[in-house]
């Protein structure tokens, strides 16, 4: 039988960030750059949480001014999907191409509010008016930070 010292344990919940920062690629005005996150973690069965993967998108970019596109955040069910577009006239770039970089921040819950979730990210730069592509970018390094309850 578990003492209460266990029990608190087993109901302390922590939270984890990650965050995935993709290769750098080159953006020219005629481009958009898209950050995209699924989450494919099957849907709940039974008595099991149901998935839900939560995180926020940002674009840095080599333009001396900061991207005009905010840090939206995102909170996905099973099979869907969020993504975040920056134009070039958005980006703060100053000369074509330019460089930007797309960074994926994703918030997990850990202990007794773990919920499933299986995050894959990529990045797509296209055609702004014809929306054919001409990147994609999957390559991402990742950091990871905890905090507790």
């Amino acid at each position: 039988m578990a003492n209460d010292k266990d029990k608190d344990s087993d109901d302390r919940s922590n939270t984890i960030t990650r965050t995935f920062t993709l290769a750098p690629a080159t953006l020219t005005s005629s481009e958009t750059a898209r950050l995209i996150a699924v989450n494919t973690a099957p849907a709940a069965t039974g008595n099991n949480p149901a998935p839900s993967c939560t995180g926020s998108f940002a674009f840095l970019a080599s333009g001396s001014a900061p991207p005009t596109v905010g840090t939206p955040t995102f909170t996905l069910a099973a099979g869907a999907f969020a993504f975040l577009d920056l134009p070039y006239a958005k980006s703060g770039l100053s000369a074509t191409p330019g460089e930007v970089v797309g960074i994926i921040t994703q918030t997990i819950a850990t202990g007794s509010k773990a919920v499933p979730c299986n995050l894959h990210i990529s990045e797509v730069i296209f055609d702004t008016t014809t929306g054919g592509a001409h990147a994609v970018v999957t390559s991402a390094t990742t950091a990871q930070t905890s905090s507790g309850k």
